[in-house]
């Protein structure tokens, strides 16, 4: 059940972070145009355009990891109330750090699909 619930957060943060990406260069098409005919290059457009994206996407992430846990120990003993089973919350350091790559994994995988389409 919890790898279940893994792939389906991801998925859902994907297709987010997807969209953001998107929305954002969308959005900024004429400052992209104006910058390309001032002389930037491709390189330098996606840095300076896809880095607020990427801030934007490491710090949510990272957030919502925190919020997410705090949420959870707050609901975990509520929806297990009934079953005679003790649950112990710890999110460490590790799990933290490993959980934040994936986040910016996500990202990087997220910018690279606008990259190549």
């Amino acid at each position: 059940m919890s790898i279940f619930l893994y792939i389906v957060a991801a998925s859902f943060y994907m297709a987010m972070v997807a969209f953001v990406v998107r929305f954002s260069v969308s959005v900024a098409k004429k400052q992209i145009a104006i910058h390309s005919i001032l002389g930037y290059s491709y390189r330098e457009l996606k840095v300076i355009f896809l880095s607020s994206t990427a801030v934007f996407s490491a710090l949510c992430g990272a957030v919502g990891l925190i919020f997410g846990f705090q949420f959870s120990k707050l609901a975990v003993p509520y929806l297990l109330g009934t079953t005679a089973v003790g649950v112990f919350l710890h999110y460490s350091v590790t799990a933290f750090v490993r959980d934040f790559l994936v986040v910016i994994l996500i990202y990087i995988l997220a910018a690279g699909a606008y990259d190549n389409s």
